[in-house]
């Protein structure tokens, strides 16, 4: 005969056990970026801090979160030029060193150019700045325009650290008057965790590079060195590319991730993020739609496709779950919506997509980061 007493603890077992798979479903919430932050990127190092760049009324702002706290730091100014920054890019280096690239804003270009009494120039759109934090210091040192003479910026910079002291700053530009198809892929390298840097030298492929499309670049665990752009070829070949070097940015191998004519530039963004095997996962566009795939490879689209997509950005959990996590919309300059969905080790969705409505004013991104449990946030 079974007593009530153990009735009660074999239910309370039951509902324990409910209670503890359920916990065990990876969340993802949605909320806004802190301290009113717009186009934030996060990036998260080996010991689970969650650091944050953002930027706010033309100043570009840093922040982290450690792995046993549930707020981010009080932010700290990156750019010493008041009101120059635009949208940054951060990578982690050796020791913890933080590094930040971005190119001078619109504002802060006419602003050189005022009392000149003439029209802006592409050569006027020079400045590419680089902050750097030192580990230990409550400020990050003042800003340097590392362009080295190329010129003609629309879409982002990107920004690539290891551990070893290695920092890449890559630059989509010019040194010469001409068209898309006489713009490149110029890099900087630094082996002193960004104390000095190389000069700017080419590495693109030599099919020009898309004006307004950004770059996206990451340092693998295992030494790989990856760069995401989109070229320009003859004008209307906006193919996108994956270049990898194996040997510290002095060669470069590329892969194509897609093929897209058309007559003008798409303003495209690329993500990366690294998996515990040595690949790495990149995200990209082409035409309305966006796609993740291991290497660059086994193309993966988002089920349920009801608007535009663009801007895709990924985020990866310890138990090798993936989040990719896009804007849609028919009019991008209008309010559109934050999407996302959950995939699996093999890459199987994992639930529905998830849905925000009217989150993005215009042009807008999002950031991605996973909680030491596994559940995602994505700050928008």
């Amino acid at each position: 005969m079974i007593s009530p007493s153990n009735v009660f603890v074999g239910t309370l077992l039951l509902l324990l056990a409910g209670t503890a798979f359920l916990r065990a479903e990876t969340q993802v919430v949605a909320q806004k970026t802190p301290f009113d932050g717009k186009r934030a990127k996060a990036f998260t190092d080996r010991q689970g801090n969650v650091h944050l760049t953002f930027n706010n009324q033309g100043n570009i702002f840093y922040t982290v979160r450690k792995p046993n706290e549930d707020a981010f730091s009080q932010p700290i100014q990156v750019n010493s030029i008041a009101k120059s920054g635009a949208i940054s890019e951060l990578a982690v280096g050796r020791d913890g060193h933080v590094h930040v690239v971005y190119h001078g804003n619109i504002f802060y270009i006419r602003e050189q150019i005022k009392g000149e009494n003439r029209k802006l120039q592409g050569s006027d759109i020079k400045y590419t700045f680089y902050s750097r934090l030192k580990p230990g210091s409550d400020a990050f040192e003042e800003q340097r325009d590392l362009s080295g003479g190329v010129w003609g910026f629309d879409g982002g910079c990107a920004i690539a650290a290891d551990g070893k002291g290695h920092v890449y700053i890559f630059m989509g530009g010019t040194k010469v008057k001409g068209k898309e198809t006489d713009r490149k892929i110029f890099l900087r390298r630094s082996d002193d965790d960004g104390e000095t840097f190389s000069e700017p030298r080419p590495i693109d492929l030599g099919k020009g590079v898309c004006m307004c499309c950004h770059l996206k670049a990451q340092s693998a665990p295992n030494g790989d060195l990856m760069l995401a752009y989109r070229v320009a070829e003859d004008s209307v070949n906006r193919d996108s590319y994956v270049l990898t070097s194996k040997d510290l940015g002095k060669s470069f191998q590329s892969q194509v991730l897609d093929h897209w004519e058309l007559r003008a530039c798409p303003g495209s963004a690329y993500s990366f993020v690294n998996l515990a095997d040595d690949q790495t996962l990149v995200s990209w566009r082409n035409q309305d739609e966006v796609y993740f795939g291991v290497n660059g490879e086994k193309a993966i689209s988002p089920p349920e496709k009801k608007l535009k997509r663009r801007v895709a950005v990924l985020g990866n959990n310890q138990k090798g779950e993936t989040l990719l996590a896009w804007v849609e919309g028919e009019n991008f300059n209008k309010p559109h919506h934050l999407r996302w969905q959950l995939y699996d080790k093999e890459g199987k969705t994992i639930g529905k997509p998830g849905f925000k409505k009217h989150v993005f004013k215009r042009w807008g991104s999002a950031a991605v980061f996973a909680r030491g449990n596994g559940d995602f946030v994505i700050l928008h």
